[in-house]
């Protein structure tokens, strides 16, 4: 029955999500696939599995440079779940908008990026009324680095900042992979605006949390944490110690 087809569809999209999270998108690729084959046998491609399973897809083969492919499924799920939704302000929705806005990201045309990030923010402050969510942290973030690719470096900073006090009270002040993140985010734009001195703080700041993320071992994102701190020594004209986290690096 169709019943037992969502079922089992649903299934199998969680699966391809679950991949897709441990970046396997060849095998995130296969499951979301099987998912849609399934709905499609079952004339379901009206239902919010199938606009699940499709933008899941759309997503896994972003990732594997299928970049039109990609935008095609996404934004035929976002077709799909304004009709479910009625046009009205929906999670999913905001999710296939920020989905649209990294694929356009992907392209390297961020301004329609941008233009796609704020739209999915927007919606989903106003659902969930304003108040703190991982997610709307992430549209944040993502907002951020778009202006800095755009040269608007105290925007970037401005939504760098607002990302990292959301992270803040979301994570309880404690150290998460996304505050890290975040306190990089600060440093950079600093750099860019010029501000060496308020850019090695946060760039000190970011390498401390990651040092406690991988328990003190060598880990990629350490060592560019330390060669940023070289650089921001570099700026400060202070060789010798610039020297130093070079070759901590």
């Amino acid at each position: 029955s169709s019943r037992n087809d969502l079922k089992k569809a649903k299934s199998l999209t969680n699966s391809g999500s679950v991949y897709f999270k441990q970046c396997d998108y060849k095998k995130a690729e296969k499951f979301h696939q099987e998912a849609v084959d399934l709905l499609k046998s079952c004339k379901c491609e009206s239902t919010a599995e199938y606009a699940d399973a499709l933008s899941g897809l759309g997503l896994d083969i972003l990732y594997l440079n299928k970049h039109d492919e990609s935008f095609k499924k996404i934004n035929e799920a976002y077709e799909i779940r304004m009709k479910i939704n009625n046009t009205k302000d929906h999670q999913d929705l905001s999710e296939s908008l920020y989905s649209l806005g990294t694929n356009l990201f992907f392209k390297r045309d961020i301004n329609a990026s941008l233009d796609y990030y704020l739209k999915a923010y927007e919606m989903l402050k106003r659902i969930l009324n304003n108040s703190d969510n991982p997610n709307l942290a992430q549209f944040i973030h993502s907002i951020g680095i778009n202006y800095s690719c755009l040269g608007n470096h105290k925007k970037a900073l401005e939504y760098s900042f607002k990302a990292y006090e959301m992270r803040k009270r979301i994570f309880n002040e404690y150290t998460h992979p996304d505050l890290a993140q975040s306190l990089k985010n600060i440093s950079e734009e600093y750099s860019n605006l010029g501000d060496h001195k308020k850019s090695l703080e946060y760039n000190l700041k970011s390498y401390e949390m990651r040092k406690e993320l991988n328990k003190d071992k060598d880990h990629p994102d350490t060592a560019q944490s330390l060669n940023s701190i070289g650089v921001n020594y570099l700026n400060l004209e202070d060789y010798k110690t610039a020297w130093e986290y070079f070759i901590k690096a």
